[in-house]
């Protein structure tokens, strides 16, 4: 292997990139006279596993069926069985019951006539309407019942599977004159 040699130029200081430049270089030579080296020989794959031969499979025709016989009087209607993951008929009792957030969301009541009491359209406001989940639909109460709405349905499914979307309600509140009531009516 050739020696790096130190290279001055003016000034008495050594060049390092000179120096390198040329040990690459060089060293670039020695391994383009290198002999190729000669592949690893390695044993042959085994063969792949033989296919196992396939099964007989037998057609299989449909029982006979009577059209004129008639299910005894005492016989109730069968419904099909419920399967498991084996084909085994499985019990619908005996499986275990939904978890909460499957189920059904819980309603709650609309606002009572107490919570809507108006004298003027100014005395109504539109609120998001109480549930589990936001649906961006409102409801109109009076502006001093708006705590008790809010406060009157607490959701009994503590972290419920909701959908993605609001609606965009743009109802307005207002008074009803004729029932005194907060309503919400379309836009003008």
């Amino acid at each position: 292997m050739p020696v790096v040699r130190r290279v001055r130029v003016a000034g008495g200081r050594v060049a390092w990139l000179a120096a390198l430049a040329v040990a690459l270089s060089a060293l670039a030579c020695v391994v383009e006279r290198e002999p190729p080296r000669r592949p690893l020989r390695s044993a042959p794959a085994p063969p792949p596993p033989a296919a196992p031969p396939p099964l007989p499979v037998a057609p299989i025709a449909p029982a006979p069926v009577d059209a004129r016989a008639e299910p005894p009087a005492d016989a109730a209607p069968a419904a099909p069985p419920v399967r498991g993951d084996a084909g085994a008929p499985v019990d619908a009792e005996a499986l275990p019951p939904l978890p909460p957030t499957v189920r059904a969301m819980p309603v709650p009541s609309p606002p009572g006539e107490a919570l809507r009491a108006c004298q003027a359209d100014s005395d109504c406001v539109a609120v998001m309407r109480n549930g589990c989940c936001r649906s961006g639909l409102n409801e109109a109460v009076n502006k001093g019942s708006v705590e008790a709405y809010r406060g009157s349905f607490t959701c009994p499914i503590p972290r419920p599977i909701c959908p993605m979307h609001l609606v965009l309600d743009r109802r307005q509140p207002a008074c009803d004159a004729a029932s005194h009531l907060c309503t919400l009516q379309a836009p003008p």
